[in-house]
């Protein structure tokens, strides 16, 4: 994308895996700014992964989503749906 010129980016979602996924792979994308529209209807928002990225750095962004990408890959079974398990961590550096 920043290859192409483009240095602020929106996705749209319904699924926490993405949320998770565009956490991690911010930094790598090389773009100035990442927002991802989430969820429907009264949960709806938009979170500015740039601006939680930069405040817990690479190291940690990278560390957070490790697990929820590790149940995604291997559909480990959770006792709490994945989206609580992985946004809850996500949420905590809001």
């Amino acid at each position: 994308m920043a290859q192409q010129g483009h240095m602020k980016v929106m996705i749209r979602t319904v699924d926490a895996d993405v949320v998770v996924i565009a956490v991690a792979e911010f930094l790598q994308l090389g773009l100035e700014e990442l927002w991802v529209a989430f969820g429907t209807g009264k949960n709806y928002r938009h979170i500015e992964v740039h601006q939680r990225v930069n405040r817990i750095g690479a190291e940690k962004s990278q560390a957070l989503a490790f697990p929820c990408i590790y149940r995604l890959r291997h559909g480990v079974i959770l006792l709490k749906p994945l989206e609580e398990v992985c946004l809850a961590g996500i949420a905590g550096i809001a």
